[in-house]
């Protein structure tokens, strides 16, 4: 079983309708030795092409997913059998963009890549990889992304030491809105969710999952806390 690590709590003060930051117990560094990056213009390119921007890891970049059979093929070389966390960095152009997400040949999501002008990492998902080589392919749909680099973390017993709590879609929220948790781990990881009023007793907002992320309701007006621990 992996350590499991107590790591960040966020607040928000739906009164005000802010989002404040709470302690660091930890924070991802994004730079460990069980990482392994790929260059999307490294990769096999159908269709798109290669955009050079200092902007980019790298120094370029591939777009062009402007209709259906364009697509990108990325292989990765893993060194064991286990479970890995797969992360893209990209941006859109203009509005959220579903594209098809395949691993060794197998679509496994429609995934909604969420609006973003700037480079931005976002969690594909965690999944059990073969030791060797991996393909994963990104395929147009709705097109009109860039893609940056793809990250696969994890594949190694080394237990959990940094992981990241953050709220999606800006810094407000009204009392009917629903909050969204994204926690990101330093290696592929399990993750629980826990919120309390400030002062309170923390609850569970479910059980350990791979799920990296958690939608939350705010049952009333009040200043919350949120933590997360990884394992």
């Amino acid at each position: 079983m992996k350590k499991r690590v107590l790591i960040l709590y966020k607040r928000i003060l739906l009164f005000s309708l802010m989002i404040i930051s709470g302690g660091v117990l930890a924070s991802y560094a994004g730079n460990g030795s069980n990482i392994l990056t790929i260059e999307a213009e490294d990769g096999t390119i159908n269709g798109l092409r290669i955009v050079n921007d200092d902007s980019a890891s790298g120094g370029a970049y591939v777009d062009g997913f402007d209709s259906d059979g364009k697509n990108l093929v990325l292989t990765a070389e893993l060194p064991a059998d286990a479970v890995y966390q797969v992360l893209v960095r990209y941006k859109t152009y203009s509005g959220d963009k579903t594209n098809y997400i395949y691993l060794n040949g197998t679509k496994v999501a429609d995934f909604v890549f969420k609006d973003t002008a700037e480079w931005k990492e976002t969690i594909i998902g965690q999944f059990k990889l073969k030791k060797g080589k991996n393909t994963l392919k990104i395929a147009s749909f709705w097109g009109w992304i860039g893609v940056d680099y793809v990250q696969f973390v994890g594949g190694t017993d080394a237990p959990v030491k940094r992981v990241d709590l953050s709220a999606e879609d800006g810094n407000t929220i009204g009392l009917d809105s629903s909050l969204i948790l994204n926690a990101r781990a330093d290696t592929a990881a399990e993750y629980c969710f826990f919120v309390r009023e400030k002062g309170g007793q923390w609850e569970k907002l479910g059980d350990y999952s791979e799920n990296s992320g958690c939608i939350w309701l705010p049952p009333s007006i009040g200043e919350f806390e949120f933590m997360v621990w990884a394992r």
